[in-house]
């Protein structure tokens, strides 16, 4: 899990819950929050990703909102669920409102005029369309068998050592 640390023995007493994402470590932080263990936020603790495209990145974030539904029922957007395709609407909205309050907190924080602010939270909705149409997929399709970090449905067992998909030139020694 990103940025968290666990006592190893409670950690492996829980072990994460498969699902949907390209990793639960929310999930399983979660899970093990609601049982009253110690979680602890730990900046050292840090986990390098490769980075994707924009597109094929933004596209699996918006699945990513949808399936953290699915990997954990519990949360607040997860009802929205029940209304299928017409709920990526709302998914959408709620991530706009996320960036403009963003972009309030980026007003001072960061100097920005009222222009600027306005500027940024037009390029964010016009990125979120991306997302949307992640989210569209997830509603419409469901979830992925196996998700790779670039958007599509990935056999990793038929691909060899892979990172995200894609053949590693020196894979890592797994003894």
């Amino acid at each position: 899990s990103n940025n968290v640390a666990f006592v190893r023995a409670r950690w492996l007493q829980t072990a994460p819950p498969a699902g949907p994402l390209r990793s639960t470590c929310y999930a399983h932080t979660q899970q093990l929050a609601r049982q009253n263990t110690l979680v602890i936020h730990l900046p050292l603790a840090v986990l390098r990703h490769e980075l994707p495209t924009l597109f094929a990145e933004r596209w699996r974030r918006g699945y990513d909102l949808v399936a953290v539904c699915w990997a954990d029922p519990h949360l607040r957007d997860a009802r929205w669920l029940r209304y299928g395709v017409l709920a990526a609407p709302i998914f959408y909205a709620q991530n706009l409102a996320l960036d403009w309050r963003r972009m309030s907190i980026g007003t001072s924080r960061f100097g920005w005029s009222s222009s600027k602010r306005l500027a940024a939270i037009g390029l964010a909705a016009l990125i979120r369309l991306i997302d949307l149409a992640g989210i569209v997929r997830a509603l419409i399709l469901g979830p992925a068998r196996r998700w790779s970090a670039y958007g599509t449905a990935a056999d990793r067992d038929n691909l060899g050592p892979t990172s995200a998909g894609r053949r590693l030139e020196n894979p890592p020694n797994r003894a």
